[in-house]
Order: C-alpha cells, then structure tokens, then sequence
C-alpha cells in the first residue's frame, strides 16, 4: 500500500494476532524534510553563543559515515558517532553538542495522527504490538520521544542500535520472531514507510507487510534552499496528510497560502523590531494584523500592532477639496479599464456622498441621457462638465468627510507619534501618500509590493516584500499580471470603508462598504485564511529557524498554482468574483469563467478575449458533454485544433454526425476515423 487506507487496515488488524509499526516517518513525523536538516538546526544553535562558527552540519555526517565505517556491525550507535564528532571538537563540546541534538530531535519530532488512530485502535483490540526502527539511538531516548507524542502501551520496542540487527538485511524479523516465540502461524502485520526493509523483507519473513510511503515523497514541492524552508515544507505536507480537514478552500489554504503568509510576517517582524507603532491599513492589512497578534506572542520586542480603518476612497476623495477642480474631476472618474469596468453617473455621484436624483434635471444641460449613463470617450467631457458645475456641492460634503477623518486618525493616537509605521498591500502607495499629507509628518510604508513608479514623495520611506521598486522584475511581472488574485490573499470579511461617522457614543467609526461583498467570495476567503493560519501557528514554534523565508520560495506554490490553471482549480474560482472599482462601484468581475465545450469552440476567440479580463486571467474552465472539466491547453490538445478556423471544424464535424444519425450503417466508418483524429 502506498498511502493509509483507513479501513483496509483495519481490516487487516482484526485478523491479526501480532501489530507492529515503524517509529520514524511512520508513528513519529519530522517537521524538516530531510533527517539531516536538524544537524543544520543544532548548527544554528551552536553558532548563536559560540565564539568561532562551528560546521556542525559537515562534521556530524562525516562522524556517521567514519563511524559506520570502521564500526564492521550492521548497525552502529548514538554513541559511536558522537565517539568520532570527539576527535574533531573535544569531549566537552561533543557533550554539549550530543545533548542539543536530542533536544531538537525531540523538538521537530509531532504525532502521525492518522498512525496513531490505528495504534490505538490496535490497542483496543488487545493485540500484541511492537515498535521496530532501524535507528542508531538508544532505545530510552527514543521511547522518551514515543512517549512525548502520546504513544503509550505498546508491549515491546526493538532498535536496531542495541540488538546489531536491522530491518534493511531482515535479520530483525528473525531475531523478534525468535525473542518473543512467535510460531509461523501467527498472523503478523508490519506497518513502515520504508519499501525495502518494511514491506519487502516483512513479506520475506512471513510477515504482511503495509507499506505507508513517507509523506515527504508523496508529492513534488518547492525546492528549499534553507533550514527555515525545509521546515515550512514539512510543516505543510505533515498537515496535508494528516489532518481531518478536506475541503477545497481550507487546503488551498494551507497549500498555497501559508508560505506567503509566513514569509511575508517574518520579514514584518524583522522590519519593526526596533520601531515602537505599526498600523495595517484595511482591508488588506486584515490577515497580516491577524497574524501579527498570534507572532506576538511568541516573540518578544514586537511593538503593538493596531488596525486602522483606510481605503483610497477613504482618504483620497476628502482631501480633494485641496486639489485643482480639474484634477479632483477626473480623480472622481478614474475607473478600471484593465478589467473592463463599467462607471456610470450614478455611482460617481453617490461615490461623493450625493444623491443622484437630486440632479437629474440638470443632466439635458450638458447632452447627459441619463444617470445610468456609463463613462466613455465619447461622453467623458460632458460628464466632466456637469461635475465641475455640482464641485460646491461635493466640496461641501469632502470637506465634512475630512474633518471625520482627521478626527478618526486622531482618536488612533495617529497624530501622537513623531513616525508612524503602516503595513499595507502595496504598488503605488496612494493611501500613503494620502495619510502622509493628512497627518505632516513621516510615514514609513511596508508592502507586499512596491512598483517602480511609487509616488516619488514616499519612496525612500517605503520598501516591499515580493518586490522593491519593481525589482526583481520577474516577481513584479508574475504578481502584476494577476494582480487580482494576490490581493485576494488579502481579504476581509469586511467591506471597504467608505467615509467615517460618529457612533451614538460620539465615537468616529467607519461607514463600511458591505454591498460588494460576495456570500461566496467571503465564505471561501474565511475557509483559505484559516487554512493558512493553521499552518503559520504551528510555525510559529520553529520561528527562531524560520526568521529567513525568502520570497522566492514563498510565492512559488502560488505561482505555479496561477500559471498550471487547473480546471478543477478554476471551476471553484468561477464561482467567485469581486468589486474592481473605488467605493460604491459595484461592477463585480469574476476570477474564472465556465464554458461548455461546443460554445468554446464554436467562439473561441470571443471566449479568450472575455477570459483575459478575468481577475484570474485567461482562466477559463471547459465542460464537456460527459460533465467533464478541462483547461484551454488540455482542449486544443485533446481535439488537435490549436491553429485553424475553429467554426469551420466543429460545423464540419456537426453536420457528419447528424448523417451518421440519418445513415447509421454507411458512417461507421466514417465515425470511426472522426473519432481516432479526436483523441490522438
């Protein structure tokens, strides 16, 4: 077998006398991709009090293979290689460094929850259980590590290091076999993660064998370069695979998520270490400042972290009223042509805290329909006209809106501090920039991502995660292009702010957008954030190995999520969308389109161009006939049609199949030839 199945092995337990399991990578699981890696744990270690860096990493594998070497047994111990890690640093550092290797091993060592299920079903079924490992501990350090992760009652624990047999040459079969009397007619059911030595040579020694493959090897992942992502990797397949939570936005998650989340917060934490404020802007600031308070328990020196109400609407519209008329105007306008947004009057009105009736009879005067008018060449002067002609209006109702706003900053202790330090998703930095001119003084910006054409009066103080001034380019190019599901990583089950108001209690608190929020959009986004929030918490108890997450390991499970555009992955993001324009303007796009088979075909080109203002772009999931889901790439390899008229072919192949309706026997032939140029 090469993954649990649950019941299969049940099933197999109760027709067992005899149960025993592998310890390591089975019943026990490293947080670290490789073994190895917790030498470059102990070496970190070492290294933080040690006068002259140690290669503790280097020395510790050397001393195993000399020791195996010249050892001539077939397993060698604990104390043998730390018998040879003596001849390269002494006896008292070989000590101190013996005792710090337990102590990570324990530390990196969790519970297989799924193996464990089955330990102590097998418990309760009063088998006789034994515990196996090729292993050159000793038998109480690894008892000590069984029994810190709640494995109790088994009735024997062989290790190879003390009996000099091992489970690699079958010898350990033989020698257990013999030891506790077990007659050939025993039924016996060995459970490990290894296929030589726990599946292969059981079945040799007349034992069944149950292969559990390693949770490491299951699947293909970001290659790590350090200690910190060796550890985020194992962390999140360790959860993968043995975790009770299945569903499609949790994993995503926990999956894809988590790494940006935990790359991107301990570069945050390293940022503001010495600072004494730290502000995360909303929305985007919702998860950071989330995960910010779970690091702050965990790490000392962090300034308090606040959540401060602000949107471009927010804090750009009210400071207008400082602004050329000209320049205000065409501000209200600004609308997203990149996703094809639709601003009509309506919304630019009610945009400024007006109401649109109240000026419908004016619109004649300046050749405007209606208020439902939408924004284009050909009427952007008149609607700009009319807007210049209502600008007492709108100022009367920025200028409110400022004085609530300065009021709202105040209450924050904002104007208070001599710098204040903000978190927000980044590119140019308008609300920035905007807060800066509110309050006068310095604002320090940290970001997801700064473009390199960042408003040049806060680019020294502003600096990015993913990239810096545009650079590296390739990052700003990959996040660029699918800006919008990056800055989905960054929802809030909040609306954006609108303006602000004061509460019955003459409190400031903002008046909230919660009209665009999708049910859908919103339901997903709280199920992915708790996914990635679960595997950040449990990073969080490796931080001191984890400070050092760099973002191109970081982004690289997103990225290659993005650039795959799996159907089954776009079918759950077609059913999401979400608002690309400023305050009230409501024109929702969605992630991903779903389109049957013989409609894409027939209108590839319209469906392409329609998919490339999807704020996943280009994603479009194809049904077939047979319920079927497949990506454009799949489609055109599968029908062999990637250049060509696309309408032509399908009439053609359209009209053969209604002859082979109306002549059955003279087209099966023909179908058959149809058929085989279909699904070569």
């Amino acid at each position: 077998m090469v993954s649990l199945n649950e019941n299969d092995l049940k099933d197999k337990i109760v027709y067992s006398e005899i149960v025993s399991f592998d310890v390591f990578d089975t019943l026990l699981l490293r947080n670290v991709m490789r073994p190895t890696d917790v030498f470059k744990a102990v070496e970190q270690e070492i290294n933080e009090y040690s006068v002259e860096p140690v290669n503790f990493s280097r020395i510790r594998v050397a001393a195993e293979e000399k020791a195996r070497r010249v050892s001539g047994r077939e397993e060698i111990t604990f104390e043998e290689i730390y018998a040879q890690i003596e001849y390269a640093v002494g006896r008292m550092k070989a000590n101190e460094f013996k005792q710090l290797e337990l102590k990570l091993e324990s530390q990196f060592l969790i519970a297989n929850r799924d193996l464990m299920e089955i330990f102590n079903f097998a418990r309760s079924l009063k088998k006789k259980i034994y515990l196996i490992s090729d292993m050159y501990l000793a038998s109480q350090d690894v008892s000590r590590f069984l029994m810190e992760n709640g494995c109790e009652g088994y009735d024997q624990l062989f290790i190879s290091s003390e009996l000099n047999v091992t489970k690699a040459s079958g010898s350990m079969y033989q020698y257990i076999r013999v030891a506790e009397k077990i007659n050939s007619n025993e039924k016996w059911i060995h459970i490990g993660d290894n296929y030589t030595s726990d599946y292969l040579n059981a079945r040799k020694n007349n034992i069944e064998g149950y292969y559990y493959k390693k949770i490491s090897e299951r699947e293909s992942i970001p290659s790590d370069r350090t200690l910190g992502e060796s550890i985020i990797s194992a962390i999140q397949l360790n959860h993968k695979y043995t975790n009770n939570e299945q569903d499609y936005w949790y994993k995503f998650g926990s999956d894809i998520v988590a790494p940006i989340y935990i790359g991107l917060m301990r570069w945050i934490a390293k940022k503001i270490k010495d600072q004494d404020n730290l502000y995360f802007l909303a929305r985007d600031g919702f998860m950071p400042h989330k995960l910010y308070q779970i690091m702050r328990t965990h790490i000392a020196d962090l300034p308090e972290g606040k959540y401060l109400y602000a949107s471009r609407r927010a804090y750009i519209y009210p400071q207008l009223i400082h602004a050329d008329v000209d320049h205000a105007i065409e501000t209200l306008m600004l609308h997203n042509e990149g996703f094809k947004q639709k601003l009509t009057l309506i919304e630019i009105i009610e945009n400024v805290g007006l109401e649109g009736e109240n000026y419908q009879r004016q619109l004649g005067r300046f050749n405007i329909g209606t208020l439902d008018e939408v924004v284009n060449e050909k009427n952007a002067l008149n609607i700009k006209a009319f807007l210049t002609s209502i600008w007492s209006d709108i100022q009367e109702v920025l200028e409110k809106e400022l004085t609530l706003l300065e009021a709202y900053l105040k209450q924050n202790d904002v104007y208070q501090q001599s710098s204040i330090n903000i978190f927000d998703v980044g590119w140019r930095g308008s609300t920035h920039l905007a807060l800066q001119d509110i309050v006068g003084g310095t604002v320090k910006g940290m970001y997801f991502g700064t473009l390199d054409n960042i408003y040049y009066k806060i680019k020294a103080d502003s600096c990015g995660y993913a990239f810096n001034e545009g650079a590296p380019f390739k990052n700003k190019k990959m996040i660029m292009k699918n800006v919008m599901m990056y800055e989905f990583l960054f929802s809030s089950p909040e609306g954006s702010v609108f303006n602000f108001t004061f509460d019955h209690d003459n409190k400031v608190i903002p008046v909230l957008n919660n009209s665009e929020l999708q049910t859908s959009t919103n339901e997903a986004t709280q199920r992915f954030q708790q996914g990635a929030t679960d595997v950040f918490i449990k990073s969080m108890a490796y931080y001191k190995f984890t400070e050092e997450v760099g973002s191109d390991y970081a982004l690289s499970r997103m990225q290659k999520f993005i650039n795959e555009q799996n159907a089954l992955d776009m079918l759950h993001f077609s059913k999401l969308s979400n608002s690309v324009g400023l305050g009230k303007a409501l024109d929702a796009q969605k992630y991903a389109t779903e389109v049957d088979l013989i409609d894409y075909l027939m209108n590839r080109n319209m469906h392409n161009a329609s998919a490339n203002c999807n704020l996943w772009k280009m994603a479009i999931v194809i049904k077939d006939s047979q319920g079927r889901h497949f990506n454009r790439n799949e489609i055109e390899k599968l029908y062999n049609i990637r250049y060509g008229n696309f309408k032509t072919i399908v009439n053609h192949y359209v009209s053969v199949f209604k002859k082979a309706v109306r002549n059955p026997r003279k087209t099966m032939k023909r179908m058959s030839m149809i058929i085989k140029k279909f699904f070569r």
